[in-house]
């Protein structure tokens, strides 16, 4: 098994969570890990096409990418971009896990395992725990896990779509640096603050909304380095 890899996880809120489930996983097995989630670069499925075509994967072994799907409007597109970066690394390993199931792909590299599974909990490396049922609940794709989805889960769900939706703060490392040192304080406090702070179109805080106390000490911190 390969002892260093690189991850790369979709920039949104079962994004993030799929990349703590999967660091803390290959940490387990002894696995040194390098995790990018980035507002800019993965936060969709022109990630394909652009920049992972050019991404630097250093020394790691095996390059893992969970939860970014393949294009909404021509999958293959972003699958031909896939096979024909993973051609160019013929002695690196790639492991792409997704929840978006695509039929009638070509068959891959010998050194590529495209893993598309049913369901938001599978959708990272390794067993899934309770992280990734709070990632069902942000996707949404609650059906699998409905029998173990509490009140809890769903608090630790809003206040990290709240801290997603807020990209030029706290998308990326901020938040996996949270997931990584347990703070959920963070997440329930912007669980609990009013709906009026948090307003959003499609996952992305609207511009007008009226700032949230706690992404005001997010930005003053930030502001401060």
């Amino acid at each position: 098994m390969s002892q260093r890899a690189m991850l790369f996880a979709h920039a949104d809120g079962d994004g993030h969570l799929a990349a703590e489930q999967s660091r803390r996983n290959l940490l387990d097995a002894g696995i040194d890990v390098k995790v990018v989630v980035d507002p800019e670069h993965t936060r969709n499925w022109r990630f394909w096409t652009h920049h992972f075509q050019h991404a630097d994967f250093g020394d790691a072994d095996t390059v893992y990418v969970v939860d970014i799907m393949l294009g909404s409007k021509d999958p293959y597109a972003s699958y031909a971009a896939l096979c024909e970066r993973v051609r160019r690394e013929p002695d690196r390993r790639f492991v792409v896990i997704d929840h978006h199931v695509v039929e009638g792909l070509e068959p891959a590299p010998r050194n590529l395992e495209l893993r598309l599974v049913e369901s938001v909990f599978e959708c990272c490396v390794g067993k899934p725990s309770d992280l990734m049922v709070i990632a069902s609940i942000c996707d949404p794709d609650e059906e699998p896990v409905k029998a173990r989805i509490t009140e809890q889960h769903r608090m630790w769900a809003r206040g990290i779509k709240r801290a997603v939706s807020e990209r030029s703060v706290l998308t990326g490392d901020p938040i996996l640096n949270m997931l990584a040192q347990g703070f959920w304080a963070v997440f329930e406090q912007l669980a609990a603050e009013p709906a009026e702070f948090h307003r959003t179109m499609y996952g992305n805080r609207i511009d007008k909304t009226p700032s949230s106390p706690l992404l005001q000490m997010a930005y003053a911190v930030r502001g401060s380095r």
